[in-house]
């Protein structure tokens, strides 16, 4: 379930305990439409009921324009007066039913994970460039943006549907760049196919972690100290681009040893010193140089080691 959906049910089954009514009492939602990055609907008691942007709901009950997000708005504002998250900090959901126009607003706001700045600074640490993508509205964007303390240089963009994301990421590759695209949703789904490496937070949509070449699985307590152990999926993004380089890294110091290996190895076992030094390689001498040169590469590879210092070996 997304978490703003999850949200939003927890609210709901709140305001219905607190008027002591019964769960059982609501309304059945049937013929329920999905409209990726824009909202959804089901007919609930014969009626067509909305739930999404406020420009979406407009256009979808044929609202006034600019009726939705005021009505947003308020409850925005609504949400700072009473002690919730900041207004610009919110994301606005419009409820709209067909032949009554918009009829309520719904302010939600993403808590930042705990260490995700420190996170994301990991990142920045590692010479990457970071950008934010989202659906949310930009003034939302920009206050996690802020939160997370990154500079105004950086990229932080909102209001962006599916195709939006994906389009951005391939505009990146087109510039040369390589993308990684992290993301937890369904919308998130045509980038992360489109990246160079996409990698999806485990609890996310099931459909996401099919489209990602990698997964992440999230928080863990597995007794490390650093921000990967605190900042979630973006701090275990950091210990996977961290460790394929550590990877690449060992990957072309083999190839390396191994060809310089077999240059002195295989003239030698050739006989090219014999006439000159008289030095030759008898078949038994020859075939222990080569297991030697596995045994140096199985070595070398078991010195890889993990994000936060432990070795590959000893790691659980």
């Amino acid at each position: 379930t997304h978490p703003l959906a999850a949200a939003v049910e927890e609210a709901a089954a709140a305001a219905v305990a607190a008027a002591g009514e019964s769960r059982n009492t609501l309304p059945r939602a049937d013929d329920a439409e999905t409209s990726p990055g824009r909202g959804a609907s089901a007919v609930v008691e014969g009626k067509r009921v909305y739930v999404g942007s406020p420009e979406w709901v407009e256009s979808q009950v044929g609202a006034p324009a600019g009726s939705a997000a005021a009505l947003g708005a308020t409850a925005a504002n609504n949400s700072a007066a009473t002690g919730g998250p900041a207004a610009a900090a919110c994301s606005l959901v419009v409820v709209g039913i067909e032949g009554e126009g918009v009829v309520g607003a719904i302010a939600l706001a993403d808590k930042v994970r705990p260490g995700a700045a420190e996170a994301v600074r990991r990142l920045v640490d590692m010479g990457l460039k970071v950008v934010i993508l989202s659906g949310d509205r930009q003034a939302a964007v920009d206050a996690v943006a802020q939160e997370l303390g990154l500079r105004s240089n950086v990229v932080a963009k909102g209001g962006l549907l599916p195709a939006d994301k994906e389009a951005f990421v391939k505009g990146l590759q087109e510039g040369g760049a390589k993308v990684a695209m992290v993301g937890d949703g369904i919308n998130d789904a045509p980038a992360l196919v489109a990246a160079d490496v996409g990698m999806a937070v485990s609890g996310g949509m099931e459909a996401t972690a099919q489209a990602a070449g990698v997964v992440l699985l999230g928080d863990k307590d597995d007794g490390k100290s650093g921000a990967a152990a605190i900042g979630g999926g973006v701090g275990q993004a950091a210990d996977a681009i961290e460790l394929g380089r550590s990877a690449l890294s060992k990957i072309r110091q083999n190839l390396g040893w191994a060809l310089a290996y077999n240059l002195v190895g295989i003239p030698v076992a050739a006989g090219v010193l014999l006439p000159e030094y008289g030095i030759s390689l008898n078949p038994a001498a020859a075939g222990a140089m080569m297991a030697l040169s596995s045994v140096a590469v199985v070595t070398n590879s078991l010195l890889l080691k993990v994000p936060g210092g432990v070795e590959r070996a000893g790691a659980p």
